[in-house]
């Protein structure tokens, strides 16, 4: 195991080399780990849909409402049937 991790530690010295020298890099990837969270947790969720179908409609309305958070729609009291698709011009 000690072998291994010196490889990894090796593999890393660029990188951790850049970290280093620049103080404006993050050191932790705590931020993006949090952010993943909800997706994660989507992923356990999703093990019990049951079909393919049913996947893929999961899947949409996961990526609807996430893509709500992050322009700042609120799902629940917005009209969003202007950002569906079919709604939108080509």
């Amino acid at each position: 195991m000690m072998k291994k991790a010196v490889r990894y530690a090796m593999g890393e010295w660029p990188a951790m080399k850049r970290v280093l020298e620049c103080g404006d890099v993050e050191l932790s990837n705590n931020l993006s780990e949090q952010m993943m969270r909800s997706i994660k947790m989507n992923l356990k969720n999703a093990g019990n849909i049951g079909s393919k179908e049913s996947a893929k409609h999961n899947a949409f309305m996961f990526s609807v409402i996430e893509s709500c958070k992050m322009n700042k729609r609120q799902v629940e009291r917005d009209d969003l049937t202007d950002l569906l698709p079919c709604n939108l011009a080509t």
